[in-house]
């Protein structure tokens, strides 16, 4: 493989990659609607607003609060308790359902960001294969290490096909985001995207960024909701939450309503036995979900810190390229080398870019994933 070249396996959306760089140029961007006007210029900061917005999970969630407050009885205290309950509780699940949204979208956006520069580093590999060749035909006799027609030839076919693969990735990758942002395709591939700040270089610590996400993460401040409003007019409802978040809790609404002769035997002394239950029960779901987060945060700390290790691996490879290619290139200078060493030191130096965008995007992606863990995603 000549170019370390990063291609997104599954997700997918983008940009004319090669049309974008060469021929068109940058137009003034519509912070508002991005079907609205045309639009060339789209952030990280557009893209990760436009995904919470019109995420499809949070907005149907957030007409059920809607439709609550539609089809209770407001001189019924209970239906208000429990009708109060379901907005905090939907209010806070849309919340966690737009920061996965925008979670995913820019995930895409800086994984497009990479295959563009990676595209560009493969035409170069192409134009700088093609005079390697070009050499190869004019000088049999030309010393050039392993740098037969055949060789040549392979490594040719090698980046044709990374410049395949990159097409087709980035077409999948522009479908995705079309579907996050409710955009249509050929306004999504007509689109330049420029990313408004790097992800931070700072080491993030574990602890603090647990503590952040406690604050922080929309699923628990549910589930903090669901616990603070159990009462005893809100107990029917509860038990549906309960059901919601964690799949084979509240069960006992199912039987209740079934079986009027119970539901008669259902007693204020039996209402404040469930009462307690259903109280401890949200207790544990609390304490599970926090472990979860824990865990999540904990993960994505390490990756963060992995990624920006090496990152600078990657930058200093690249660095000993430039160095190793200043060095040929002087050679060929004083008549100490061959051009075509000169080409074949611009393809390793090629090879260590390529290489540098991969770790690169991994950083910003990593950052998505830590902010998205931590409950800190901007949606606004």
């Amino acid at each position: 493989m000549l170019l370390s070249i990063f291609v997104a396996p599954a997700m997918a959306c983008a940009i004319d990659l090669s049309t974008n760089r060469s021929t068109q140029s940058p137009l003034i961007r519509s912070p508002a609607q991005p079907d609205t006007a045309v639009l060339l210029h789209w952030t990280d900061m557009d893209i990760s607003r436009w995904a919470a917005q019109r995420s499809s999970a949070a907005n149907l969630i957030e007409s059920e609060r809607s439709s609550v407050l539609a089809s209770i009885d407001r001189e019924d205290r209970a239906q208000c308790a429990q009708a109060a309950m379901t907005q905090a509780i939907a209010r806070d699940l849309a919340c966690h359902e737009r920061r996965r949204s925008a979670a995913q979208a820019l995930t895409i956006f800086h994984q497009l960001i990479g295959l563009q520069k990676q595209q560009g580093l493969l035409q170069d590999a192409t134009q700088t294969l093609e005079q390697l060749l070009r050499f190869a035909d004019k000088a049999t006799e030309l010393d050039i290490p392993d740098g037969n027609r055949f060789e040549l030839d392979k490594q040719r076919l090698q980046v044709a096909d990374q410049r395949a693969e990159a097409a087709g990735a980035t077409i999948k990758l522009q479908i995705a985001l079309s579907q996050l942002i409710h955009q249509s395709f050929p306004t999504t591939d007509n689109a330049v995207l420029v990313t408004s700040s790097p992800a931070p270089q700072s080491e993030p610590s574990w602890s603090e960024q647990i503590t952040i996400a406690k604050a922080n993460r929309c699923d628990l401040k549910a589930i903090d909701s669901l616990c603070r409003s159990l009462s005893a007019d809100t107990l029917p409802m509860a038990r549906q939450w309960l059901g919601s978040l964690q799949p084979g809790l509240g069960v006992a609404v199912a039987i209740a309503t079934r079986k009027p002769l119970l539901a008669a035997l259902h007693s204020e002394d039996r209402s404040a036995a469930e009462l307690c239950k259903r109280r401890d029960q949200c207790s544990q779901l609390r304490a599970e979900r926090e472990r979860q987060v824990e865990a999540e945060v904990h993960v994505a700390v390490v990756d963060y810190q992995t990624t920006i290790a090496r990152q600078a691996i990657a930058k200093q490879q690249l660095d000993l390229n430039a160095e190793a290619t200043a060095q040929v290139l002087k050679a060929i200078e004083l008549e100490q080398a061959t051009p075509g060493n000169g080409l074949l030191s611009k393809l390793a130096q090629l090879e260590a870019e390529g290489r540098l965008i991969d770790r690169q995007v991994a950083v910003e992606i990593a950052d998505v994933k830590l902010k998205e863990a931590s409950g800190t995603l901007a949606i606004e």
